[in-house]
């Protein structure tokens, strides 16, 4: 089976691409059976990342043998239409030298066309993790450009991490 009913982010990963290099980004889809979410409460949302983080796909992309013990980094949460904009905002927000999407418009309509198909629009179940902090050593951690979005739906995750200086 492929995650998301096989949706590709090209599109979003195009985006990114004009002002970062390949090796600045982690886009990565998997599976993680993890709990279901209980509360906003920082140490169990991080519990709960750890679970869902700790595949071995994720230490791979990333390079880490382990992710701390304790929260490094908040993590928003966001469910149904929300995840539109978690992942808008990561578009709109840009990297280094510029946004990603020429305005926010654009930011929404490239979201929506990636999560509409992977979620088939279906939005009830989709929930979504948003960072704008180093949270594991594969981060440069300068506070330049760490943003990481989490996007999942019953078990399927996508991944979308991204570092950079100046």
């Amino acid at each position: 089976m492929k995650p998301f009913h096989g949706a590709n982010p090209a599109k979003i990963l195009a985006a990114i691409y004009r002002d970062c290099a390949p090796e600045q980004v982690v886009s990565l889809l998997f599976w993680s059976d993890a709990p279901p979410f209980r509360t906003v409460a920082a140490g169990e949302q991080w519990s709960r990342l750890q679970v869902i983080l700790g595949c071995t796909e994720v230490y791979n992309a990333l390079g880490i043998s382990s992710l701390p013990g304790q929260i490094p980094a908040d993590f928003h949460y966001a469910t149904g239409l929300e995840t539109i904009g978690t992942l808008a905002n990561l578009l709109q927000h840009g990297g280094v030298h510029q946004r990603f999407v020429d305005d926010y418009e654009h930011a929404l309509w490239e979201s929506r066309q990636f999560l509409d198909a992977a979620l088939l629009d279906y939005y009830e179940t989709a929930e979504a993790y948003s960072c704008h902090a180093r949270w594991c050593d594969w981060f440069i951690g300068d506070e330049i450009l760490d943003e990481t979005v989490l996007l999942g739906n019953r078990g399927d995750w996508w991944l979308l991490a991204v570092t950079g200086t100046d």
